[in-house]
């Protein structure tokens, strides 16, 4: 196995502690496939992929809006079954990614302003680590931990704490309503400098997301909730947005697999694109790296309550 860049597909805890011996072994780096690796594999180290499906749920309890998942199930086939039961994951990402590459990459977008990331659904983990052992950290329930938290160690960890087969979350009732609002904006700085004032408004969206095409400015909104919750957000909005120089926006009904599909397709550009760049700063100093940015970006989206921008370019 020594400089085989072969991928090894998984599709079992036993799989996995039989490639991760044979690694160990012959000393071997193992390593998650991910879209980056597709030019420049290391023929030092072994990669393994998990074989995606849609049917490696482990267990549902409805009733406490827990599920556990095998880490190779994939978002789209999970919030498949719990649409049956009225809920669903929170979790921004395309549907065809794994938990497992989820829960690695700490993926995430715009539903982070209602629902937090992947690390606050974790409630338990189970992995493989570099030698072999099966450890489990968290458990069904919150109440189930005790002392540090490993399972927020490993979120975002890219699998160097171990390969991840099984994952419990919790899980959220779907909305009854959603809104969608998109933004021509003029005043760029201006409308950032009032997001502050916005967020502790009636207005405050559940979520929320500033994109650049290379040309212009939009900005999409979103909210979910009840009707009338929601009806009286977008009033508020109209209030709050008077003082922004936006051309009008006009609100939107949508059922929640259509809002799903919004966010979904204003995020894809970050899994397809050659160069990407994550810049993390303060609310406040958004518009001073907006200053500062080359002229040659071809895309941008930023989270403006939690100053995360996502910088691209198509490079050769």
């Amino acid at each position: 196995m020594q400089n085989d860049t072969t991928i090894h597909q998984i599709n079992s805890k036993s799989s996995i502690v039989e490639l991760v011996n044979r690694c160990h072994a012959q000393g071997l780096i193992l390593a998650e496939k991910v879209p980056s690796h597709q030019k420049n594999l290391d023929d030092s180290a072994a990669y393994y992929k998990w074989d995606q499906r849609d049917d490696y749920l482990v267990n549902h309890w409805s009733e406490e809006m827990v599920v556990r998942v095998q880490g190779g199930m994939t978002l789209g086939g999970i919030n498949k079954i719990l649409k049956n039961e009225n809920q669903f994951l929170p979790i921004d990402a395309p549907d065809d990614m794994t938990m497992s590459q989820i829960i690695n990459h700490q993926c995430y977008g715009p539903l982070r302003s209602a629902y937090g990331t992947v690390r606050d659904q974790l409630l338990g983990l189970a992995l493989i680590d570099g030698q072999g052992r099966d450890i489990r950290v968290g458990g069904q329930t919150v109440k189930n931990v005790a002392g540090y938290d490993v399972t927020r160690l490993v979120v975002g960890a890219k699998g160097n704490l171990g390969i991840i087969y099984e994952a419990t979350l919790k899980t959220t009732v779907i909305p009854k309503a959603t809104r969608y609002v998109t933004l021509k904006i003029n005043d760029l700085k201006q409308l950032i400098s009032q997001f502050n004032q916005w967020y502790v408004t009636d207005a405050r969206p559940s979520w929320c997301q500033l994109d650049y095409n290379g040309l212009n400015w939009d900005l999409h909104i979103g909210y979910l909730g009840w009707d009338k919750a929601v009806d009286a957000q977008i009033i508020a909005l109209n209030e709050t947005l008077t003082q922004a120089q936006v051309t009008e926006g006009k609100s939107i009904s949508r059922n929640f697999d259509e809002d799903q599909q919004v966010r979904n397709a204003l995020n894809l550009w970050r899994y397809e694109i050659s160069s990407l760049l994550k810049i993390v700063v303060k609310p406040n100093q958004i518009f001073k790296i907006l200053e500062d940015a080359p002229k040659e970006i071809d895309k941008m989206s930023i989270l403006p309550e939690f100053g995360i921008i996502w910088i691209g370019c198509n490079s050769n």
